[in-house]
């Protein structure tokens, strides 16, 4: 069972690391526009009344947002369309993890049922919104249940 909670973190870690990434990116940018902005006003400042400068450096700014803003907009209207039907529906997910991963999966989640429940939560919710999400799911259960058929029985070590 650890294997599993082992191979589970290691796929969590990775999305994180990505999420931290982008995360770092994304300040960068903003700073790397604050940096634009303020360059702007200084140089504005030689040229006109300070007050003036800052409202034009700002206006600026706004305009360039506005711009972006537009630009996502019609960017992600092509992809407004709606999603591919799931291959499996959210109704049968319960059903065929439980076929999946059998007896020893069942065992573990009665000796563990708050882990479990929070864990079941978090998966319902996430696996209904997202169609790919829930076929990534499937997939990952039936590693699983491939990873408990090699695994010698024993008992678990955390009782």
């Amino acid at each position: 069972m650890r294997g599993i909670i082992r191979a589970v973190q290691g796929r969590l870690d990775e999305y994180l690391l990505h999420m931290a990434l982008y995360g770092a990116a994304i300040l960068v940018a903003v700073s790397g526009l604050g940096f634009l902005a303020i360059a702007a006003y200084l140089f504005l400042d030689q040229i006109m009344f300070r007050p003036l400068a800052a409202l034009v450096a700002g206006a600026g700014m706004l305009t360039f947002a506005l711009i972006f803003i537009w630009l996502l907009r019609r960017i992600f209207k092509k992809r407004d369309v709606a999603p591919p039907r799931s291959r499996v529906p959210a109704n049968r997910l319960e059903s065929e993890i439980g076929a999946l991963l059998g007896d020893e999966a069942s065992a573990w989640l009665g000796r563990h049922g708050k882990e479990a429940s929070l864990a079941a939560f978090a998966i319902g919710v996430a696996s209904g919104f997202s169609p790919r999400l829930r076929r990534t799911l499937l997939g990952l259960a039936k590693d699983v249940r491939d990873l408990l058929e090699d695994l010698p029985s024993r008992p678990d070590p955390d009782e």
